[in-house]
């Protein structure tokens, strides 16, 4: 077990979130500190430092200070720190959150990139589901304190195993709607008169209950009279390009729902979308436990 290792005998090599560069040295001194005072020789220091920058992209910047660097150059400085050790372990304590969204991107690809090149376990700590779901192999959502759900990106975002897994896995996040299913539990009795019709011979052990259906807002589509059809009514547009954010409400309660369609819409306040939900697509939820009900 790690815990039974003194820390300087346990070959994990991290990066941390405030970079943690020494001010006052050049980056080549950053770099070659820790090999220093494990008493290695010049020259493997030399060898290890001009590869690693050379990997990184920062050769031309060894000579120059934190302070003359970029966000993104600082932070691979602090990686390069960590490659030259050449340890058995990578731990990444949300590296990315101090950089613009711009830089957050670019610098996710490079993680991943070097990851790949290296061949190194990397644990990766973030609160950010899109570095999650675009850097893991394999995730382990944390819910005070708990292991919730571990699994590949893909497992995890088409069967959450908990309501809390479920809104955390996704961008933007899972709609949630509190509705009671018939009393043979072969439907969800929507908001404003309308039902979902469950695949699978439905939830007959929670037929009469009232569950937590989980859709997710790309899984909303425009379409005509039919059953599964909510009739939203437009708060919010988002125009992002490639897709559009609908925010809406529907059903006397006025149920809130977030909507993601491909290509560009221009609705106006107040249009009334008539969309609809396959119930292959929906994720059910006991509403006491919170736990994935299986259809």
């Amino acid at each position: 077990m790690v815990n039974d290792l003194e820390p300087a005998d346990r070959d994990i090599a991290m990066v941390f979130q405030n970079y943690a560069l020494y001010p006052h040295m050049s980056v080549y001194k950053n770099m070659a500190y820790g090999l220093k005072i494990r008493r290695m020789p010049k020259d493997e220091i030399e060898k290890r430092v001009r590869n690693a920058a050379k990997i990184l992209e920062i050769t031309e910047f060894l000579d120059r200070k934190p302070r003359q660097l970029s966000g993104g150059q600082r932070q691979r400085v602090a990686m390069g720190r960590c490659i030259v050790r050449e340890p058995k372990v990578f731990l990444f304590d949300e590296p990315l959150s101090n950089l613009d969204a711009k830089l957050r991107v670019q610098m996710r690809l490079e993680i991943r990139r070097l990851q790949e090149d290296l061949k190194v376990t990397s644990i990766f700590v973030t609160h950010d589901q899109v570095e999650a779901m675009t850097l893991g192999d394999r995730l382990i959502v944390m819910d005070n304190g708990y292991a919730a759900q571990v699994g590949s990106p893909l497992e995890i975002y088409e069967r959450p195993a908990t309501r809390f897994v479920a809104g955390f896995i996704g961008s933007p996040g899972m709609n949630f709607l509190p509705v009671p299913l018939s009393a043979d539990g072969q439907w969800a009795e929507l908001p404003g008169e309308n039902r979902l019709p469950l695949q699978n011979g439905g939830i007959p052990s929670h037929g009469g209950q009232e569950v937590i259906l989980g859709i997710r807002p790309e899984h909303c589509d425009l379409a005509g009279e039919q059953d599964g059809m909510m009739h939203l009514d437009v708060d919010h547009v988002e125009i992002l390009g490639a897709d559009t954010l609908v925010y809406g409400h529907f059903g006397e309660d006025k149920t809130r729902l977030t909507v993601r369609l491909p290509a560009m819409h221009h609705f106006e306040k107040n249009t009334i979308l008539p969309l609809i939900v396959s119930s292959k697509n929906v994720h059910i939820f006991d509403k006491k436990s919170e736990k994935r009900i299986e259809k």
